[in-house]
């Protein structure tokens, strides 16, 4: 419901700013009546860029600018806000803060807390939009099928000109071929000219015009500018249509053109929704018009030509971004042109250095309008020693938590930026649990805001523009997400915190020796998920956290040996993409990454650096990078996982790449590297080196490719090498397991480049040489091996 709430705030939007420019439209055309109708029917085009696209640029000379239009974050304009529905208030800078700071809250109205209806009034019209459209839509289908059963028996007269006995006029119909349809019998020279203005819709695409037109009017059913410009459009449509035919044939056809139209004219009007009738449209304004016509003069057409030019330059536009110097004397808010809202602008002047001001504190709690949204609260303020705190203590009882504090967290976190010596925001409020009411306090600072990504809260508070920023982070939906990993310190009522021992990403950042710390250490964390499967297959078992790191929540694994609780590897996923990179190893052989930071800012996009065919039954899809590689892509059947890879028992621990078609692996590759080795600057070998993996025969050595290339045949098998070696020296026999898979992996590489690429094909799904057609199509980029 949030998101086609989300939806509806959008058209509604829009289609105020539409409606602004359909009225400047109308009085355009007023005022250029008596010029050809070409010009008025272009310039309507205004009118579906503003329905269409949400953002445009702005401009001093915008008509906006006369307008209550506010320029909101990617080039929109608001007039609603996206979470308009959770309050209204007579205070238009209250309502505009609450709306704004409240995107993502789904604060959800409830008896206790809701302190208006309009939530409720915002979700029905929602719903009654959506049926309108529904409504209106398939009446216009119905009306398009009956129309075309009735022509369903015409007949071909030429080209693209049909004729049938169960129309009363002609008309065009048709998106990807059009077809020009006519009353039987139509003679000379009434066809001739019927067929000119017809085909003049099909030059100029007025067959896609009219239907793609109907339909935004469909999308704002609501709003009748938008219906009475789709009607000023097509008049003026079949207007410049006439205008061409005159044109044409000369004024002396004026009398006999304007019967044709009057005869067409008939109380048996086609539908409006499909075709471009010839004689269905505003008959007495097109006779009257085709009578006054007369060629225009070249003076006029370039008076006319500028007025339309400037009208489009002036709806198009938003309002220019205003700059205004803050006015201390009177707390104006300052808006200057790098984009920070009028809301930031508030805030930042009404910023208050000192925690122990109650007026200023008040100031600051009335712009962002928290009793108006959350209830009635009382204030006490701690500052006769560090840490110096804000507490809202809510004098009612709150039924949905996790919606509450999202909601007081955005609101802390602006107090913490905005109050200069604040340590901490903490709130409490009455919660039943268990059946037995308990009273909850928050504790929310600077700890909390690392989890979420934010070292230095009080830079946020350095300006208008930095506010603005931090508006727009919390707006962000990564940085609701993010809260799942936040820990909120809370009592439950006997006065003292349930602090805890929470990692974070900044902990990872700092780290440095990976091989100091034991199991005990991880497991100290209080957000250390436990992932210890007791298969007796299994050797190891995971530590599973996930942690935040700017719009994203990534998962770092540490894995270890059940037997003896060691540490053997800890790495971090993305999510997103499920790039992976290797933290730590307990086996020197594998790669780690030092650069954590530079994980967190670069994503792999593999086809910066290569591109290949692949069959049709195939797609590429991002790779869960194998553990010591830069990432790749995965090659899966339709796009889903294989078979083998989802039903495998969990204690084989088969990767998926071992049983999916294939994929191609970006590695590291240095004169160091194990990845690929070179005699006499050739590429002789290749291997990822897993301790899975059995060679089968020699290398070959791929000839007549655009780089060095080696293939090798391998097989993965479900036992570890040392498990084998163990299993000799103990006299045991080998346990007998199916191979998982038997790969072609061909590598490519150059002696003096930075990188190397593996490509993996399953000969499940390929033969050879269906695989060397794959190798060959491989094309790789300039900066492939930089």
């Amino acid at each position: 419901m949030e998101l086609l709430q989300d939806i509806f705030l959008q058209i509604f939007n829009m289609g105020i700013t539409a409606s602004y420019v359909i009225l400047a439209l109308l009085l355009i055309r007023l005022c250029i009546k008596r010029a050809p109708k070409v010009f008025s029917y272009t310039l309507w085009a205004v009118a579906g860029f503003r329905l269409v696209c949400p953002i445009s640029f702005s401009s001093v000379v915008s008509i906006f600018n006369l307008t209550s239009a506010k320029n909101g974050t990617g080039g929109t304009l608001n007039y609603v806000s996206s979470n308009a529905g959770n309050i209204t208030s007579n205070n238009a800078a209250i309502t505009y803060a609450v709306n704004t700071i409240n995107k993502q809250t789904q604060y959800i109205p409830i008896p206790a807390t809701s302190l208006s209806p309009m939530q409720i009034l915002l979700s029905a019209a929602a719903l009654l939009w959506i049926a309108g459209m529904i409504l209106i839509f398939t009446y216009s289908i119905i009306s398009y099928y009956r129309l075309s059963r009735r022509i369903n028996n015409s007949v071909r007269l030429k080209d693209n000109i049909y004729e049938s006995d169960a129309i009363p006029s002609p008309f065009v119909m048709g998106i990807r071929k059009p077809r020009i349809y006519i009353p039987f019998h139509m003679e000379e020279p009434e066809l001739s000219y019927v067929l000119l203005h017809e085909k003049h819709h099909i030059r100029r695409f007025d067959y896609l015009v009219k239907p793609s037109s109907f339909l935004l009017a469909i999308v704002y059913w609501y709003n009748p500018l938008v219906w009475l410009a789709y009607l000023c459009m097509c008049k003026d449509m079949e207007m410049s249509c006439d205008e061409k035919v005159i044109k044409d044939m000369g004024v002396a056809v004026k009398k006999d053109y304007s019967m044709s139209l009057l005869a067409f004219a008939t109380n048996h009007r086609l539908p409006r929704v499909s075709p471009l009738a010839f004689g269905e449209i505003s008959i007495k304004s097109r006779i009257k018009n085709i009578l006054n016509y007369k060629k225009t003069k070249l003076w006029i057409t370039i008076v006319i030509t500028i007025i339309c030019l400037v009208t489009v330059a002036t709806c198009i536009a938003n309002p220019a971004v205003k700059s205004v110097q803050p006015d201390t004397k009177k707390g104006a808010a300052a808006v200057d042109d790098s984009g920070a809202s009028e809301l930031a602008g508030q805030l930042y002047a009404a910023k208050n250095p000192y925690i122990g001001n109650p007026s200023a504190n008040g100031k600051l709690l009335g712009i962002l309008g928290i009793w108006e949204q959350l209830g009635n609260f009382t204030l006490e303020l701690e500052t006769s020693e560090k840490p110096y705190v804000l507490r809202m203590n809510f004098d009612h009882e709150v039924y949905d938590r996790d919606n509450f504090d999202n909601g007081m967290i955005r609101y802390a976190t602006l107090l913490l930026a905005l109050i200069g010596n604040a340590d901490e925001i903490q709130w409490s409020y009455t919660y039943t649990e268990a059946g037995e009411p308990v009273l909850i306090t928050v504790y929310w600072d600077s700890r909390n805001l690392k989890v979420l990504g934010i070292d230095d809260i009080k830079s946020y508070g350095e300006s208008a523009p930095k506010v603005q920023e931090l508006i727009d982070f919390m707006d962000n939906r990564g940085f609701r997400t993010a809260l799942a990993s936040a820990f909120n310190v809370t009592d439950n009522g006997d006065g003292s915190p349930q602090d805890g021992n929470y990692l974070i990403m900044n902990d990872l950042l700092e780290q440095r020796d990976w091989g100091s710390l034991a199991l005990k250490d991880w497991k100290a964390y209080d957000n250390a998920i436990m992932e210890e499967p007791e298969s007796e297959g299994v050797l190891n078992a995971y530590l599973i956290f996930n942690l935040a790191y700017g719009d994203e929540i990534y998962k770092l694994q540490v894995s270890y040996l059940k037997a003896d609780q060691s540490i053997d590897l800890i790495y971090l996923t993305r999510p997103s993409d499920m790039e992976t990179i290797l933290l730590y190893s307990a086996d020197p052989k594998y790669r780690v990454v030092t650069d954590i930071e530079g994980f967190l800012n670069t994503k792999v996009d593999m086809g910066q650096y290569l591109t290949y065919e692949l069959p049709a039954s195939m797609i590429s899809s991002q790779y869960n990078a194998s553990l010591g590689n830069d990432g790749g892509n995965l090659f899966l059947l339709n796009g889903e996982m294989p078979g083998e890879a989802k039903q495998s028992p969990v204690e084989w621990q088969v990767p998926i790449e071992w049983c999916a078609p294939g994929g191609v692996l970006l590695l590291p590759s240095d004169s160091a590297s194990p990845y690929v080795s070179f005699e006499n600057g050739k590429l002789v070998n290749g291997t990822l080196r897993n301790n899975h993996t059995i060679t089968l025969g020699e290398p070959v050595i791929l000839k007549e490719l655009s780089e060095q290339a080696v293939l090798v045949k391998v097989q993965h098998d479900l036992y570890t090498i040392p498990e084998l070696e163990n299993a000799k020296k103990a006299g045991k026999p080998i346990p007998v397991q199916e191979q998982t898979s038997t790969m072609y992996e061909i590598y490519f590489a150059r002696e003096d480049g930075r990188t190397a690429y593996c490509i993996f094909l399953n000969e499940k799904y390929f033969t050879y040489d269906e695989a060397m057609a794959l190798v060959n199509s491989v094309r790789f980029t300039d900066q492939a091996f930089n």
